[in-house]
């Protein structure tokens, strides 16, 4: 029975139950109805278990007691353990809370098994603030004791930050990191791999390079993905030269440059304008054998569009668009983007054309790029287009289309249009964002600032 229950088999395990239920001693069935609830635990099932704990206490097998040599009834977590963990196995965290909370009145030490059961139902339930205090928990119960309550190394480490990762908390994978610290547990590769990557979305350089070193002092050595992750945290807070000297560092070390370390560079460079190291750090990634993909690419059409210069993201595009694989919305976002700085309506709807006939999924900023070219040489039926296209397109606007929408009313001096394209705004319930609290001014410019106020009151406020 019990090697059923260990592989979670709980039918074969209550079929033996049920056989053997019968001949059992009265002092004997406590463990055998233990050995029952493991089953249940192990095959992930909450409700069966909790039958089975009312079936025992109406037979009178008190499974949370156990009588010692000297007559002293002492609290014993096995019981409330299995309950705990076939909840956690079915990822039913109110049920864990509630076992452990019936386990604590009734004078039920912390056990491994319940412990552990707290952190896993918690961390699986998404709410990962409440695994750390059911960890912090464990782990103060765990004091003192020869052998310590908490089972926790660096693989269940690793699972914690990477599910952190996954929902990119900073904060989450932060306080894992000192959690394990406390427990002393050694981080391994993965988990400064993982952690890195977490800073490197970011964009905390400092940090970066504090577990960097971190890192050394484990006599964990550098590799490709961790040096990749400091480069890479490097360019998305726009430290170009500390890029470059982390990349120094890396060649130095025998680390090759690749393109997930030279593409974010690519592609920072490109953000702050900067053309000439935006080309600069292509040509790194060229010498290095490295073929464009579809970032690099990005990088280099976003750099031209932030200098207006039309024609060279046109040569971009054309050299090396074919040698990058696939393309997705982006690039072409990029030169449409590129065209409106130009001021180039006509480019930028054939850019939009030419991204439709590559089976290119429109999104919500092509369109906004197209309703920004039209605003730019005040076309303001062009404007109008565009909302149309991206509303046959099944897209959704956002506050940011609808500002640029107010705007080309704005500069084609139509204050009805720009009260209208508000009123719709408003109607759809656009979520203003910190990148459209520009809404209000071009709404102020189109309509004059006492009926600008008038339709953000009617609207509830949200644009200011």
């Amino acid at each position: 029975m019990n090697a059923l229950a260990e592989q979670g088999d709980a039918v074969g395990a209550e079929a033996v139950l049920r056989r053997l239920q019968p001949s059992t001693p009265p002092g004997k069935r406590r463990m055998l109805f233990n050995t029952m609830l493991k089953a249940f635990a192990n095959a992930g099932l909450p409700g069966r278990a909790e039958r089975l704990f009312e079936e025992m206490l109406e037979m009178r097998v008190v499974p949370n007691f156990r009588a010692e040599s000297d007559g002293v009834d002492m609290a014993s977590p096995v019981a409330f353990g299995s309950m705990m963990d076939a909840a956690a196995k079915s990822t039913n965290r109110k049920a864990a809370d509630t076992w452990f909370r019936r386990a604590r009145e009734r004078g039920v030490e912390l056990s491994p098994l319940m412990a552990n059961s707290l952190v896993a139902a918690a961390g699986d339930s998404g709410d990962l603030l409440a695994a750390q205090r059911c960890f912090d928990q464990a782990l103060e119960a765990s004091v003192g004791r020869a052998a310590g309550t908490l089972s926790f190394d660096a693989k269940d480490l690793n699972v914690l930050l990477q599910d952190a990762a996954a929902r990119d908390d900073l904060q989450c994978s932060e306080a894992w990191w000192a959690h394990a610290a406390r427990a002393r547990v050694e981080p391994d590769r993965i988990g400064f791999v993982t952690i890195l990557g977490a800073c490197a979305k970011q964009g905390d350089l400092g940090r970066a390079e504090s577990l960097l070193a971190q890192a050394g002092d484990a006599r964990v050595a550098a590799d490709e993905k961790m040096l990749s992750a400091v480069i890479n945290a490097a360019a998305k807070c726009g430290d170009l030269a500390a890029a470059r000297r982390w990349l120094s560092q890396a060649s130095a070390a025998g680390v090759q440059p690749n393109v997930v370390s030279i593409s974010p560079l690519v592609d920072a460079a490109g953000k702050m304008g900067d053309l000439v190291a935006a080309e600069a750090w292509y040509e790194v990634a060229l010498a290095s054998g490295m073929e464009p993909n579809a970032f690099t690419l990005s990088g280099l059409l976003h750099a031209a569009a932030r200098r207006k210069d039309l024609p060279r993201a046109e040569a971009w595009f054309e050299r090396f668009a074919g040698q990058a694989g696939p393309l997705d919305s982006v690039p072409f976002l990029a030169m449409i983007s590129a065209a409106a700085g130009a001021r180039n309506l006509s480019a930028a709807e054939a850019w939009f054309v030419r991204a439709r006939e590559q089976g290119v999924r429109p999104s919500v900023e092509m369109f906004n790029g197209l309703a920004n070219a039209a605003a730019k040489v005040r076309d303001l039926e062009a404007a109008r287009r565009s909302l149309d296209r991206c509303l046959a397109a099944g897209v959704e606007p956002n506050a940011y289309t609808f500002a640029t929408l107010i705007s080309a009313a704005a500069s084609a001096d139509d204050p009805a249009a720009a009260d209208g394209f508000f009123r719709q705004m408003a109607a759809r319930r656009a979520r203003v964002g910190p990148d459209d609290r520009g809404l209000g001014w071009h709404l102020s410019k189109a309509v004059g600032a006492e009926r600008a106020a008038e339709l953000i009151a009617r609207a509830g406020g949200g644009a200011r």
